[in-house]
């Protein structure tokens, strides 16, 4: 079965860019949301289906930071990053998640390769999330980002 991404950001230019990348850079299938609280309720319809979500920070109403509480409160185990055009902001806000800088001349291919090394990772049997560190019994804590 092919894997689901969840991705949210008000930016539906931005928001079509990442969702076409990921497609061809993952294999994976794309939910692409531009309201959190839809994204939400996707994910709640969903029963937690989702093996990785991308969330944009700063977004009316719900902010990315919040929308990932939320969902952790239910679903605790899926792994998520949040990607910011301030991500300094952002990462003194939180140490949770990874912060893809959208700023970066490298933010779509990070995105990509995050995405693809988390995808990996949760194929192999044992595999837990825990903020922006990722266990395998195999290995040492290894940082993501």
């Amino acid at each position: 079965m092919r894997e689901t991404i969840l991705l949210v950001d008000d930016d539906l230019f931005l928001l079509e860019i990442m969702k076409t990348v990921l497609e061809a850079g993952t294999g994976a299938q794309i939910l692409s949301f531009n309201q959190p609280e839809e994204a939400y309720s996707e994910v709640i319809r969903r029963n937690g289906d989702i093996q990785f979500i991308i969330t944009d920070f700063h977004m009316p109403g719900l902010s990315g930071l919040e929308l990932l509480m939320r969902i952790a409160k239910t679903y605790p185990g899926i792994p998520a990053c949040i990607a910011s055009g301030d991500s300094e902001q952002v990462r003194e806000k939180t140490s949770l998640y990874p912060i893809l800088d959208k700023g970066s001349t490298s933010f779509i291919t990070s995105l990509v390769q995050l995405a693809n090394e988390l995808l990996d990772e949760k194929r192999k049997p044992g595999f837990e999330f825990h903020g922006h560190e990722h266990k395998h019994p195999s290995r040492q804590r290894m940082l993501v980002f």
